[in-house]
């Protein structure tokens, strides 16, 4: 997979969701959503994450992160 820039992957051997800052090589360098140092990464070990706004907009979560539906919620 070659990730679009600025878009948001999970590294499957690091285990970290990052943002993809550029190319070199044949590595993806991403870095951690809430800053911090980039690291290298092989294309074939990304997989595509949802931002926190998709994952809220999908969960139906308001940004609390209280569920806006279900049992307690109606």
């Amino acid at each position: 997979m070659r990730p679009e820039l600025h878009s948001t992957v999970f590294d499957t051997t690091m285990k970290r969701t990052g943002e993809v800052m550029g190319f070199e090589g044949p590595y993806v360098q991403l870095r951690p959503l809430r800053g911090g140092c980039e690291w290298d990464a092989k294309p074939e070990n990304l997989s595509p994450a949802m931002s926190v706004n998709e994952l809220g907009e999908a969960h139906q979560v308001d940004p609390i992160g209280f569920e806006l539906d279900g049992p307690h919620g109606d």
